[in-house]
This record gives C-alpha cells, sequence and structure tokens, in this order.
C-alpha cells in the first residue's frame, strides 16, 4: 500500500511541477469550502467511513486572516492566536467540530517554489492542527 502510494505522489510531483511557482490570489477560502463539503447531505458524519481528499498549496487568504505573508516569528502562521479558545479566528468553526468526526483527512500538499523549508514545514503543522482540532479521525499529508 505504501509503495502505491509513493508512486501515486511521485506521478503527481511531475503534473503539479508546473503550478508550483509562487502566485497569490485575491482570495482562497480553503477553510469555508471545506465546511461547505462536510455540510453536504452525501458527506453526513452519520456515515461510517468519510474521506476527504485535498490538492492544494493549503494557502488559506481571506480579509483578516492570511498565510500569504506569514510573519517571521517562531509562529509565522498566527497559530498561537488563531486557535485561542475565546479569541481566535478557530472559534468561527467550533460549532461544526460535530461534522468532522469518522473524517480521514489526505493532502496532497502543492509546493510552493517561494516557501522556505521550515515555512513549510510549519504551515503543514498548521493545517495537522487544524483539522485535528475539528475532531477528524486522521490527517495524513504528502507534499508534492
Amino acid at each position: 500500500r505504501e509503495a502505491k502510494s509513493a508512486e501515486l505522489v511521485a506521478k503527481l510531483q511531475q503534473k503539479v511541477a508546473p503550478f508550483s511557482k509562487g502566485y497569490n490570489s485575491s482570495f482562497s477560502l480553503i477553510m469555508q469550502t471545506i465546511g461547505q463539503i462536510v455540510h453536504e447531505d452525501r458527506f453526513s458524519p452519520s456515515l461510517e467511513k468519510r474521506k476527504l481528499v485535498l490538492f492544494s498549496d493549503m494557502m488559506q487568504n481571506e480579509k483578516g486572516y492570511s498565510h500569504y505573508h506569514p510573519r517571521r516569528t517562531s509562529d509565522p502562521f498566527n497559530s498561537r492566536s488563531f486557535f485561542d479558545a475565546n479569541t481566535g479566528g478557530f472559534k468561527r468553526y467550533t460549532a461544526e467540530i460535530g461534522l468532522y468526526k469518522n473524517l480521514d483527512v489526505t493532502i496532497y500538499y502543492l509546493n510552493r517554489a517561494d516557501a522556505q523549508v521550515a515555512q513549510r514545514e510549519m504551515h503543514i503543522g498548521f493545517w495537522k492542527k487544524y483539522f485535528g482540532e475539528l475532531g477528524t479521525k486522521t490527517v495524513h499529508v504528502h507534499s508534492l
């Protein structure tokens, strides 16, 4: 199974290479889009098994919260304040937590040419924490 997964990742890396150039969008509503998906009836949390597969650079970009301009600190995506239970942006999603149970998440993370390795690792860590806080069953990330 792992060999097939590695083979798939290698093929995908070839296909997405032309898209890895630096690109900034005026908005990228990743969290909102995921929220819409888990609200769909055919994706009900009552299902025993559910799988969400994302192919993305995972660069959330909205007014008030953006991953495009990380700060030069040990917390570049401002995750400490984002996940703060009282004041953070994450509290917008806490009412939705039940929608994420029994959900396996696989992210095929599109590496951005302009991102540093340490920044990329922290960004992936942010998304693992995000899905973990939402109560997903598993989160797997494959860098492309």
